[in-house]
């Protein structure tokens, strides 16, 4: 199975750092210029308070990983971001597409929190290693590691022409949706994690904010008051949208609940026989 790693070319170290760890589990990969965010900083402000600049750039990123899977040969593919670990059991799991469910589009193999339980359906043992892997019923956010088929990133390239929410609440929401149909599984223990240091996204996405407060403060006499107050309705709707969103995904997967799914709990440990 190949694997893509999405990195900036302004990250010249967190690419030299990823190479040490595939290298240290024995895997190869092809690297995927990441698309800044940055260039989209002054355009936003027109465009959707639902997402900031970095959050696009990672949408683009990813969906640039799709289209390199879609034009492929291989039937699975999978995509990291540049700043994770790795379990040593993931070299097992990205050798062979043997253990890949039939029906399956996306399987995340990531946990972004250890201490989150998630709703899974049709769990089954995977022979031969201590793990398990079931439908994905509930949110569970992130996009630093999945494994995705080539039909999958076909359909999203014509589904998702334009970010107006973080991909991974495309991906990973577990309720209705432009990708609904999509059959989505969760391995357990995970395979991998963003390290604890935060990410670009993260860090930038504060940034952004800060700069919109500072652009306000400074452009508070010229601004009128209708745009005024606007901007102060569109204010907290940004700073809350992600939650709001979070919290309508959820809510969805619970109603969901009740038409018969034999739904399990499944914590979300990161599996290490060893550290990389």
């Amino acid at each position: 199975m190949k694997s893509y790693v999405i990195n900036l070319d302004r990250c010249a170290d967190r690419l030299q750092d990823i190479v040490e760890v595939f290298k240290h589990n024995n895997l190869d990969f092809v690297r995927v210029r990441a698309v800044d965010g940055k260039e989209y900083a002054k355009t936003l402000r027109n465009w959707s308070y639902l997402i900031t600049p970095p959050e696009v750039g990672c949408f683009y990123s990813h969906i640039r990983c799709f289209e390199l899977i879609a034009a492929g040969d291989e039937d699975y593919a999978a995509i990291f971001e540049d700043d994770i670990i790795l379990s040593k059991s993931a070299s097992h799991f990205l050798s062979s597409i043997e253990w890949i469910p039939g029906d399956a589009d996306i399987i995340k193999i990531e946990t972004k929190d250890e201490k989150k339980k998630i709703k899974l359906d049709e769990v089954v043992n995977l022979t031969d290693f201590d793990f398990k892997i079931g439908k994905l019923k509930s949110i569970h956010l992130g996009t630093a590691g999945y494994i995705i088929s080539k039909k999958a990133a076909s359909n999203i390239i014509n589904i998702l022409k334009k970010p107006e929410i973080p991909i991974d609440n495309y991906l990973f929401s577990g309720c209705e949706g432009e990708l609904s149909n999509f059959c989505v599984y969760q391995i357990f223990p995970a395979l991998c994690k963003q390290k604890t240091d935060g990410s670009i996204i993260d860090v930038e996405r504060s940034e952004w904010h800060s700069m919109e407060v500072e652009e306000r403060r400074r452009n508070k006499i010229q601004i009128g008051i209708g745009e005024r107050i606007i901007r102060e309705i569109k204010r907290p709707l940004r700073k809350y949208s992600n939650r709001f969103l979070n919290w309508y995904f959820e809510i969805h997967s619970t109603h969901r609940v009740g038409k018969g799914w034999r739904l399990t709990w499944a914590p979300m440990l990161l599996h290490f026989s060893g550290e990389s």
